[in-house]
């Protein structure tokens, strides 16, 4: 005996459409296993009772795929893209699995439906999941942990010439762009500011221009962690170890203010 699909309702073997709903039954291959029948428990009426159904089914092309196709064809990639579908083209059979209580007829998925499993089984999906997503956030905060910080080793620094790089910045930015941007320095300075603005951790330095002694020259170092600060107060005079990034503002009220990332402390 056979059960519908679609229903549950059981269809006759000789039947081609479900004498309860009407869909046809488009069986090519059909197999009943006796499987899982003293783990998997039926939902909807507590029988262990259980079994697998596989019904092999011819999928017609839909219409999204169709206006896919059709999309594809005005296009110049989609030329040979279409010609490859046309000569691979064939009837797609799907094999589904339903598994279908023998004693209320109705079918369900275990895989979503937690009360089709017995309590061990459901323990043990359970544990799993929970393995695999505590898995993938340790492996999504390592990678990003890595993305913001830069393992360089100290003698790996160059000095960093601050006048130098705001002239050079001032005559042809582009020039600047490629000769600093990326690369790591070092530099001392008295901290004019100690600042935390949306998440950001950040000391300023301040500098006078010796192109314009009205213009300031300010180098903003960003730090991955504000334990780098607990020592360290305005007006201190440092040694910071950073990335250069770019040049953030430029004349800004007569000061032009250049970015550093993954900052450090030599004595951190």
């Amino acid at each position: 005996m056979k059960y519908c699909s679609e229903c549950g309702e059981k269809i006759g073997e000789s039947q081609k459409f479900c004498s309860s709903c009407g869909k046809q039954v488009d069986v090519k291959e059909e197999k009943v296993e006796k499987s899982f029948s003293n783990k998997l428990i039926c939902p909807h009426c507590g029988s262990d009772n259980v079994q697998v159904q596989i019904v092999s089914n011819t999928k017609n092309t839909g219409c999204l795929t169709i206006f896919i196709y059709i999309v594809l064809a005005l296009t110049i990639i989609g030329i040979p893209i279409m010609i490859l579908i046309a000569l691979l083209k064939g009837k797609k059979t799907i094999n589904n699995k339903y598994y279908v209580c023998q004693n209320c007829g109705k079918t369900f998925n275990p895989l979503f439906d937690f009360k089709g499993l017995n309590e061990k089984q459901n323990a043990k999906n359970i544990v799993l999941a929970f393995i695999v997503l505590f898995i993938l956030v340790i492996f999504v905060g390592v990678s990003i942990g890595l993305q913001d910080t830069d393992y360089v080793d100290f003698d790996q620094y160059q000095k960093l010439d601050v006048q130098q790089l705001h002239n050079d910045y001032l005559d042809n930015e582009i020039s600047a762009n490629d000769k600093y941007e990326g690369n790591y320095y070092y530099f001392e300075g008295k901290i004019y500011d100690i600042t935390e603005f949306f998440g950001d951790k950040y000391l300023t330095i301040q500098y006078i221009s010796n192109r314009n002694n009205a213009n300031k020259i300010e180098l903003n170092a960003y730090f991955n962690s504000s334990d780098a600060f607990t020592n360290i107060k305005k007006g201190e005079t440092v040694t910071v170890y950073c990335k250069f990034k770019e040049r953030s503002i430029e004349y800004y009220f007569g000061i032009t203010s250049y970015s550093l990332h993954s900052c450090q402390f030599k004595n951190n």
